[in-house]
């Protein structure tokens, strides 16, 4: 399936639509007439269109769908078939890792929601790597009123339980980074009592010991090597002093 024709769909004003289904324009022969056929009947089944979509208050709630497979070699029929089925307007489609969030479909999806959109996925897995990575994503889509529905995991963000259900995961997700800070401080500890801990590799700048070498040379003043390495006085003179051993 190619990519979804992209349409400004907040923008549309009732109106506008009303006016031009009451008051239809034909060309014939190069002068204009007011059509008579059949406009009340084609007002009626627009208005029951608009409605069934949500066209109010200056725009159309639309049902995004969303889908990922990890490789260009998967199938997405089955995930397509299901969010067909549950009536999305537009389908986004990443053949990429979830390893992160840096996937181009996802991107053009977040963008193209606006309030009153709900975005319909197979589950979590396609849509997040993670907890915080869902959360995180859901709170891009609540900062727009953008609701969300995962139809593996029963989440649906438009019913109280479903928010819920985020709470948890909100809870489980910050208990998640407490352990693992937990283990991280413990293992440090460790290491500091077995004389194995030296803190974090120094980052060194890859010009420093040409700088310093010009420097030494008289060929430089300390405020330009200080300003080509980027470092503050005390940071370059104790570097090059370290590096004197």
């Amino acid at each position: 399936m190619g990519k979804p024709e992209l349409v400004e769909h907040n923008s549309v004003n009732l109106a506008v639509i009303f006016n031009h289904f009451t008051n239809r324009v034909v060309h014939n022969n190069g002068t204009c007439q007011k059509s008579k056929n059949n406009s009340i009947g084609i007002l009626f089944q627009c208005a029951v269109r608009l409605q069934s979509n949500g066209l109010f208050n200056g725009g159309i709630c639309m049902k995004i769908g969303y889908i990922r497979v990890s490789t260009t070699e998967q199938n997405t029929i089955r995930q397509e078939v299901l969010l067909k089925e549950l009536g999305v307007d537009e389908l986004f489609i990443d053949k990429a890792s979830g390893k992160n969030t840096d996937r181009p479909e996802l991107k053009r999806m977040l963008t193209y929601v606006r309030q009153g959109d709900t975005v319909i996925v197979e589950s979590i897995s396609r849509f997040a790597r993670n907890t915080r990575d869902l959360l995180d994503l859901i709170a891009q889509l609540t900062t727009k009123q953008v609701e969300f529905i995962s139809k593996k995991e029963a989440i649906d963000t438009t019913t109280p339980t479903g928010r819920f259900m985020l709470t948890i995961f909100g809870a489980v997700a910050e208990l998640e980074r407490e352990y693992i800070l937990q283990r991280q401080n413990e293992g440090i500890a460790i290491a500091k009592e077995q004389g194995k801990y030296k803190g974090r590799k120094p980052i060194c700048h890859p010009e420093f010991e040409k700088v310093v070498t010009i420097w030494k040379s008289g060929n430089m003043t300390a405020v330009e090597a200080m300003r080509r390495l980027n470092m503050k006085p005390s940071t370059f003179y104790r570097k090059v002093k370290e590096s004197n051993g």
